[in-house]
């Protein structure tokens, strides 16, 4: 019987990573950020097999808490939660904070701000927002993700799946030679 606590980071930090709720569809039932933490954990736990782990997440005293508990192996839970952490410590996902604070300052973070986005009416008006990989492999990962940014679909939702970038990628890893059961979760 696994069960973990770890506080995987600052509020004010995370919610620059992880979309906002209200971005969701609403029959995703976000109600606030440890909901989409929490989410995005899950399906992260499913990636990586931990297919026996429930995922609870809290805001402590201005940091994030995830709470694992399950019947995955007690080992695999740990090596999990200490990835994800680093996933989104200074040394990794908040780089990506510091960019776009950068491109802000400069002016040219979503220069196309207020336009539509093409002629998909699902689309809307351009919007900007971080998005790292989330939901995907935190400790099963064999290889470098290729991506580029998701379509504002994905972050309704809250999802890779059925993403035309997702299965672009599976295609061209199929066609360079890597077995399809290498390529989980790609279309």
């Amino acid at each position: 019987m696994a069960d973990l606590t770890y506080t995987l980071g600052a509020t004010g930090d995370l919610d620059r990573l992880f979309p906002p709720a209200q971005y969701a569809d609403p029959g995703l039932g976000f109600r606030d950020q440890c909901d989409v933490i929490a989410h995005y954990t899950h399906n992260s736990t499913m990636a990586d097999g931990l297919t026996g782990t429930s995922v609870d997440v809290r805001a402590v005293d201005d940091n994030y808490v995830v709470h694992l508990d399950g019947t995955d192996d007690q080992a695999v839970i740990e090596q999990f939660s200490a990835r994800h952490v680093e996933l989104f410590s200074r040394r990794a996902g908040l780089k990506a904070v510091r960019g776009q604070q950068l491109m802000e300052q400069l002016g040219v973070w979503n220069p196309m701000d207020g336009f539509p986005v093409n002629h998909n009416p699902n689309d809307g008006l351009c919007k900007w927002h971080l998005f790292p990989p989330l939901g995907l492999n935190v400790i099963g990962q064999r290889a470098l993700l290729l991506m580029h940014y998701p379509p504002w679909q994905v972050v309704q939702n809250a999802t890779f799946a059925n993403a035309m970038t997702w299965a672009r990628w599976g295609h061209i890893l199929t066609a360079a030679g890597v077995p399809s059961e290498m390529i989980s979760g790609f279309g």
